[in-house]
């Protein structure tokens, strides 16, 4: 989370020069600790970033999965401070296979 905050100090720095034309996205690279999750993410909200991303790993950390009653107060943090959620699928524990097919999936997911 030092990381995170150093990322976010850089941004909500790099932004503030022309709020009108950019958004800056903070990011929390775990749920392990969901306290300090909504610390940060209240931190960021506090210091004009506007959205949030998230990790997609959780599962393969050995945590819950992103939908368990344990995230709950994180989620609601996102509505309260109005950061949207964003999931870089590139790190998403779905996989879809070797195929050719898997691979136009992937590439498709990745372009959205």
């Amino acid at each position: 989370m030092a990381g995170a905050r150093a990322y976010h100090r850089a941004v909500a720095d790099f932004v503030s020069a022309a709020p009108d034309r950019m958004i800056g996205l903070s990011t929390v690279p775990t749920l392990a600790d969901v306290d300090r999750a909504v610390e940060e993410l209240t931190w960021a909200a506090e210091h004009g970033l506007r959205g949030v991303l998230i990790p997609a790993d959780e599962e393969r950390r050995g945590l819950p999965p992103l939908y368990d009653p344990r995230y709950d107060r994180f989620w609601a943090a996102c509505v309260d401070l109005d950061m949207p959620v964003h999931w870089h699928v590139g790190a998403s524990p779905i996989r879809y296979g070797t195929t050719a097919h898997a691979a136009t999936v992937l590439g498709f997911e990745i372009f959205f």
